[in-house]
């Protein structure tokens, strides 16, 4: 008969993103304390762990989104994540939370609940290592992509911004060409209007 287990994935202190030292810890994930590890990212906001995870998660293993959230716990429920097990169903929760104080810290929470053998669990224990360890340079290649984006964003605002402003010479550059024309016009005007004066002015002797 299968034995039920819970398992957490491995969790490490990155430095830097320099692994320094694993410790397991309990957390609470539906009213239950469970076995589990944190990985923590002294240098990485939520927002960028969260969505590098996320996106670590579906996009490049797979995962679907969808139900299977606990309270403060993104979750996907029966799923095969296949570099933990290619058989077995796994049903998974993780969040990322700050915390501490002045230094804060991001913290990575991931844990799963099975029904396998002792030797699938073996495995799938072996196999969280590297798929954490993976982790990490994925996060720091997501990093530098979304830099890249911001930059890219930035580079195309500054041009649009840029062509805006010398549309704007353009039409200023015309405009006042248009008005020279108009006081060279005036000017002319004036001169046959003086000319005029000076002719009734002459007949009247003045």
């Amino acid at each position: 008969m299968k034995k039920f287990f819970l398992l957490s994935l491995i969790a490490v202190f990155f430095g830097n993103l320099s692994a320094q030292n694993v410790a397991s810890e309990m957390f609470e994930i539906d009213k239950q304390q469970v076995p589990g590890y944190t990985m923590t990212f002294a240098d990485k906001s939520v927002d960028l762990v969260s969505a590098a995870f996320k996106t670590y998660l579906e996009k490049i293993n797979g995962l679907k989104s969808g139900k299977g959230a606990a309270k403060g716990f993104n979750g996907y429920q029966k799923q095969i994540l296949q570099p933990l097990s290619t058989t077995a169903n796994l049903d998974i929760y993780y969040k990322v939370a700050e915390e501490g104080k002045k230094p804060k810290v991001t913290r990575l929470y991931f844990s799963f609940k099975t029904f396998a053998t002792a030797s699938e669990v073996a495995m799938i224990e072996a196999n969280t290592v590297k798929f954490l360890n993976d982790f990490v340079p994925f996060l720091v290649k997501y990093e530098n992509e979304e830099k890249l984006k911001a930059a890219q964003n930035a580079l195309e605002k500054l041009k649009k911004e840029n062509e805006g402003l010398k549309k704007d010479k353009e039409k200023i550059e015309k405009d006042l060409r248009n008005k020279e024309k108009d006081i060279i016009n005036k000017e002319t005007d004036i001169k046959k209007a003086e000319e005029e004066v000076a002719k009734f002015q002459q007949l009247l002797g003045q």
